[in-house]
């Protein structure tokens, strides 16, 4: 797990538990796992889009910054 994250503008200032998604192959695995223990989550990018807060009522999210060349998943 990665450090807590936040949405750029900070507000609502709600941490998010990141989990780390480090290759595409694994992806579908990452969503599985965290879905079958938290039940909710979202992708997170960098967390720069003023307007769109990655909120997941979990608190749990799926780290996808390592995933620079990320296109689709299903």
């Amino acid at each position: 797990m990665s450090a807590p994250l936040y949405s750029w503008g900070r507000y609502p200032q709600v941490a998010q538990q990141g989990h780390d998604c480090e290759a595409v192959n694994r992806l579908p695995a990452h969503i599985s796992e965290t879905l079958a223990h938290h039940h909710t989550s979202l992708p997170f990018g960098n967390g720069r889009s003023y307007g769109d807060s990655c909120l997941a009522s979990s608190g749990h999210v799926l780290d996808m910054r390592k995933l620079d060349r990320f296109i689709a998943a299903d």
